[in-house]
């Protein structure tokens, strides 16, 4: 029975140190996911990403859309926002325009150069007349360029609920 008792203690304690030591390390790496991915307001590219998504959302006519976000925008970042991926949209005779009700964002630091925003956007698009409401989420890249400062590189639609 002792030998029992003097084996089970030590493999005890062993267990119970190697538990705290994970949820040590647990905590950790969940504080540094919080200051990751965090909600931002002030900083100079966080108003780069607001001035674009304003710009972006906010038209009355495609073409406005496309001269609105050129300035924010790094070439390839310019060429994601096609929706065919090739060419700009043509003015056609349908008629289409947005607003934006509500946006909040949240930065991702990739490095010293580049972020990542994920933005919630509440819009309201009209299509010949008919006006509909849809929230999106939207991956915005952002790096930064010598003597021009950030530029939205990359932008992604993750989801699109309509409402």
């Amino acid at each position: 029975m002792r030998k029992w008792k003097s084996a089970v203690i030590p493999s005890l304690i062993v267990i119970i140190i190697f538990l705290l030591g994970a949820v040590i390390i647990l905590n950790g790496q969940a504080s540094a996911t919080k200051n990751a991915m965090s909600k931002i307001d002030d900083s100079e590219s966080s108003k780069i990403n607001k001035n674009f998504i304003n710009a972006f959302f906010n038209y009355s006519s495609q073409s406005m859309r496309y001269k609105q976000v050129e300035k924010f925008m790094t070439p390839q970042g310019f060429h994601d926002t096609f929706p065919s991926g090739t060419d700009i949209p043509k003015e056609g005779t349908n008629k289409l325009g947005s607003s934006i009700n509500k946006i909040t964002s949240y930065e991702n630091v990739i490095s010293k150069t580049e972020l990542r925003y994920l933005s919630e956007i509440d819009t309201n698009t009209i299509f010949n007349g008919v006006s509909s409401r849809s929230e999106l989420l939207i991956k915005s890249t952002l790096v930064f360029i010598e003597g021009e400062g950030w530029k939205v590189d990359g932008l992604e639609l993750v989801s699109e609920m309509s409402r």
